[in-house]
């Protein structure tokens, strides 16, 4: 989305150093370090992993006292596979998380953190190992793809969520009773789910405003940027403004995609006359309301395409087209393919990038031995 560029004040440089000794957070007698279990399922991105782990080492730094502790887990074995192949050691796996679980030890906070061909890697060990974290009374998070877990074990029937751009139109069709949107990271009672790239950071330093203050939040934002200066409240907005009627606007059509609503209703929903939603609408996105809409409605129906098994029609309809002939037409004149070649390409690179990954790892194997 573009938006309106303009000048604003020079902020002034703020540097990174640590707490002094009268602003660390005091240690009480009985205190424990806040201890958090990571998940890291198959085609997890390490981009996720590191921007869960890497503020807590920053917290304990800062505050000059451990406040967090962690280990990763996986489905199995020493290792994680991440996106690419790289292996991401863990210290133990699903089974042995069980064993420390039976023995009354849970942890403060578990988090799953999902990735590439999540269906498949969405095993019964990792639903069953969470929904004994959610008996246990433990905080649960589901990073990037994880939200796929949490869905599976029933863990957010009802719940707003949220979860990677590219798997919201497939996880909304799979679990009909969640309520999916589109947001960095949405928290609802002791569940939270974040979406994927460097949202779980955001989510990082909300938690550690929330356990730890804004003060300790604050100074670990700056560590990673520093030239972070507003609270913590505007981290991570979208550019329009969070709350802002163009926004609230792109919402509604986004929550609307089967069910379409007339743009004339959208702008009395904002306060706004059909005229303003337009300037709107064409100043930030360069497109007019009703071609915006369109333009959702086919972004959707290209991720349901290449994520799920849903026929044509099924799509079609799921995106507010009446027929699937209609429906291709106009899927054409944007994509410049129809929607059964769309799908058939995407599920070729697919395969291919999974015969790439097989041949690196065999090769990986060979020089290791």
């Amino acid at each position: 989305m573009r938006t309106r560029c303009g000048l604003e004040p020079p902020r002034p440089e703020v540097r990174h150093k640590p707490m002094s000794r009268s602003q660390v957070i005091p240690f009480h007698k009985g205190d424990k370090p806040m201890e958090v279990v990571v998940l890291v399922l198959p085609g997890t991105s390490q981009i996720c992993v590191s921007s869960i782990v890497e503020p807590m080492v920053v917290a304990n730094e800062i505050a000059r006292r451990t406040i967090f502790s962690w280990r990763l887990a996986s489905i199995e074995g020493p290792y994680a596979e991440c996106m690419g192949g790289v292996a991401i050691k863990v210290s133990q796996d699903i089974s042995a998380e069980k064993r420390v679980l039976s023995s009354q030890n849970a942890p403060f906070a578990a988090i799953v953190c999902g990735g590439i061909d999540i269906e498949r890697h969405c095993t019964p060990a990792a639903v069953s190992l969470f929904r004994s974290y959610a008996r246990h009374g433990v905080s649960i998070f589901g990073v990037d793809a994880g939200a796929w877990v949490l869905a599976k074990a029933g863990l957010i029937d009802g719940r707003k969520c949220t979860i990677n751009g590219r798997l919201i139109p497939a996880l909304g069709e799979s679990f009909t009773n969640l309520f999916v949107e589109k947001h960095s990271f949405i928290s609802d009672g002791s569940i939270t789910t974040c979406s994927g790239g460097y949202a779980p950071l955001k989510m990082m330093l909300a938690t550690i405003e929330e356990r730890c203050g804004p003060d300790l939040a604050r100074s670990v934002a700056q560590f990673f940027d520093p030239m972070y200066t507003y609270g913590l409240s505007t981290y991570g907005k979208s550019a329009v403004g969070g709350v802002s009627k163009l926004d609230t606007a792109i919402r509604l059509m986004e929550n609307n995609l089967e069910d379409c609503i007339p743009v004339g209703k959208v702008a009395d929903t904002v306060k706004l006359s059909r005229r303003q939603l337009e300037r709107l609408f064409k100043t930030y996105t360069g497109m007019s309301p009703n071609r915006y809409y369109r333009h959702l409605r086919l972004s959707r129906a290209r991720d349901l395409l290449n994520s799920t098994d849903m026929t044509i029609l099924a799509v079609a309809i799921a995106c507010g087209f009446v027929s699937s002939s209609h429906f291709s037409i106009v899927f054409r004149e944007h994509f410049g393919q129809g929607p059964s070649t769309m799908r058939i390409f995407a599920r070729s690179q697919w395969a291919n990038s999974l015969v790439a990954g097989s041949v690196e790892r065999g090769t990986r194997q060979r020089l290791s031995a």
